[in-house]
């Protein structure tokens, strides 16, 4: 009983971020490539603001590690948590994440 206790909890406690990563730069195209090689799954919501879901990890070490990933000189990306609405979206299937 205990173990099926545990195992009922520990699906239930999101194991998962939702950040909302918004990149400064020109080139789009190189950010979402960023993005994908973390094999993150994610969703550009507006021109250059993408949602991602990371297993763990600030906003601000996901902002790091992506701009990381893209040549120097090309962009940056700065990040915050999602907002509770961006969130509740996502969990209702209204923002769909793809990797």
């Amino acid at each position: 009983m205990i173990l099926i206790t545990t195992l009922v909890f520990m699906l239930a406690s999101p194991s998962h971020s939702l950040l909302k990563m918004t990149f400064e730069g020109s080139n789009r195209e190189l950010a979402q490539g960023a993005i994908e090689r973390h094999d993150l799954r994610h969703r550009e919501i507006e021109p250059r603001i993408w949602l991602i879901e990371v297993e763990s990890g600030s906003a601000a070490e996901w902002a790091e590690r992506l701009t990381r990933a893209m040549t120097e000189g090309s962009g940056r990306f700065h990040g915050t948590i999602a907002t509770p609405e961006e969130t509740e979206k996502v969990r209702r299937g209204e923002i769909t994440l793809q990797r």
